[in-house]
C-alpha cells in the first residue's frame, strides 16, 4: 500500500546573538511565506505572536499547535531572524494536498451507487489520511455484511501534482461468498447438534444459497448466534453453567465447541432467572 506519510517538523533557527542584560526583543515583522489555498489572514489571526510585542519561544510553540489544529497544514517551520530593532519571524507553510478526485476499482458484486454512499471524502478538500482509512474500513465491512467475508480492500494515493493536488484510490479484491459447508457442536450431551442449530441464524448450506443466501456466512450474525442464541436457549432449558468456547473456523469447516463443567449444573425450579 502506497501510504502518504505525515511529516510533523518543528524547525527553529536561532541566531547564536548575546542578548543585552535588558532581555526582551521585540517582533518586528510576521511573514507568512508557501500558502496557496488558504488565505494568509486566516493564519495571522491563529497567531499567538504579534508584531510589536515581545518574542517568546513558548508563543511560537502555541502558534504552531494551533495552526496544524486547523488541519489544513501538513508541515509548518518558524525561521527566527535577529535584527538591530528585534526579531523576525517567518512561517513557511505546506498545505496538505487537495483531494483531486476518488476513484473505486475492482467491484462487481455490489453496486457502485452502494459503495459511493460510504465514501465520505469530498473532491477539493484537504486529503487527511485518517478520513481515507474510515472509508475504507467501511467498504471493507459493508463487504463483509453481504457475506464476502475474505474480500479486501486497499487504498493508494498518487503523486502530488503541480498543483499540489492529489487522486484517491480504493482498489477492490473481491472474494466470492463463503458458504457454510457444515456446523458442528462438541460437548453438547443435554440438546443435541439438530436442536442448537435451529436455534441459530447462520445456517447450513442449502440447495437454495444462490438465491437465499441461505448458508451464507456472515461475522456479526454468527458471533451473535453463539454469545446471545445458544447461551440464552440454554438458560431457558434451564443449565445455568453453559460454556461456549470460541468457535473454530476454517475455509472448508466451521465447528462450533460447546465445552462446559460436565454437564451443566440443570436448575430446577427457577428456570426464567439468569445470574
Amino acid at each position: 500500500m502506497v501510504l502518504m506519510r505525515k511529516k510533523i517538523i518543528f524547525s527553529f533557527v536561532f541566531s547564536l546573538v548575546c542578548l543585552s542584560s535588558a532581555g526582551a526583543q521585540t517582533i518586528t515583522s510576521i511573514r507568512i511565506v508557501g500558502t496557496h489555498k488558504i488565505e494568509k489572514a486566516v493564519i495571522y489571526k491563529n497567531l499567538t505572536s504579534k508584531k510589536g510585542e515581545v518574542y517568546t519561544s513558548s508563543s511560537v510553540r502555541r502558534d504552531i499547535k494551533k495552526l496544524y489544529e486547523l488541519g489544513y497544514f501538513e508541515n509548518i517551520s518558524v525561521y527566527k531572524k535577529d535584527v538591530s530593532q528585534g526579531v523576525e519571524l517567518s512561517y513557511v507553510i505546506e498545505e496538505k494536498p487537495i483531494i483531486k478526485d476518488i476513484l473505486t476499482h475492482g467491484f462487481h458484486e455490489i453496486d457502485k451507487e452502494d459503495i459511493e454512499a460510504l465514501i465520505s471524502l469530498k473532491k477539493y478538500s484537504f486529503l487527511n489520511i485518517s478520513d481515507v482509512k474510515r472509508v475504507q474500513e467501511a467498504i471493507l465491512n459493508l463487504y463483509t455484511e453481504k457475506g464476502f467475508t475474505l474480500s479486501d480492500v486497499r487504498y493508494e494515493i498518487s503523486q502530488k501534482d503541480k498543483n499540489n493536488q492529489i487522486e484517491v484510490h480504493f482498489y477492490i479484491s473481491e472474494v466470492a461468498k463463503v458458504a457454510i459447508k457444515k456446523i458442528t457442536f462438541v460437548g453438547n450431551h443435554a440438546l443435541s447438534s439438530e436442536e442448537l442449530k435451529s436455534k441459530m441464524f447462520t445456517k447450513e448450506k442449502d440447495i437454495w444459497y444462490w438465491i437465499t443466501d441461505s448458508g451464507v456466512f456472515k461475522e456479526e450474525i454468527f458471533q451473535r448466534d453463539v454469545s446471545q442464541g445458544l447461551v440464552y436457549y440454554y438458560l431457558m432449558n434451564g443449565y445455568v453453567d453453559i460454556k461456549i468456547s470460541e468457535p473454530q473456523i476454517t475455509l472448508s469447516h466451521m465447528a462450533l465447541f460447546n465445552s462446559y463443567t460436565s454437564r451443566g449444573r440443570k436448575a430446577s425450579f427457577w428456570k426464567s432467572r439468569f445470574f
